[in-house]
């Protein structure tokens, strides 16, 4: 049974900015990321279809979910994490000129895996 309910992921992007601004959180998700691979995007994904929309994945739908995001974290958010990374410590106005471009990259791309995550929701079974 499809959700009966339209997911917007402009809601869903606006709540995820929400709660990674409370105090400790970022850091808290940074390390979880660096330290377990934690997919941050998909794991504030869950805690806003939880919270929102009262949907709680049972382990076959979460694997579904981590299964239709994880070759765009692979390809693309994670290569430009890594770029993001490495200019960190570079000098110089234009190397920290391509740092910022890379994070807005890095965030658009975060922002697609949450659209497409928004729409896969739209279409699972989620039961009764």
């Amino acid at each position: 049974m499809a959700m009966n309910r339209t997911i917007d992921p402009d809601e869903a992007w606006a709540w995820c900015e929400q709660a990674w601004k409370q105090p400790g959180e970022a850091d808290r998700l940074l390390r979880e990321q660096d330290e377990h691979g934690v997919d941050v995007v998909l794991h504030l994904f869950l805690r806003w279809a939880g919270e929102r929309h009262r949907v709680e994945l049972d382990e076959a739908a979460f694997s579904q979910a981590q299964a239709l995001v994880r070759p765009w974290r692979e390809d693309v958010i994670g290569p430009v994490r890594a770029v993001r990374r490495g200019l960190k410590q570079a000098d110089g106005t234009r190397a920290r000129a391509v740092r910022e471009l890379l994070g807005q990259a890095e965030l658009q791309a975060e922002r697609a895996e949450l659209e497409a995550l928004c729409a896969w929701l739209e279409g699972v079974g989620t039961g009764p």
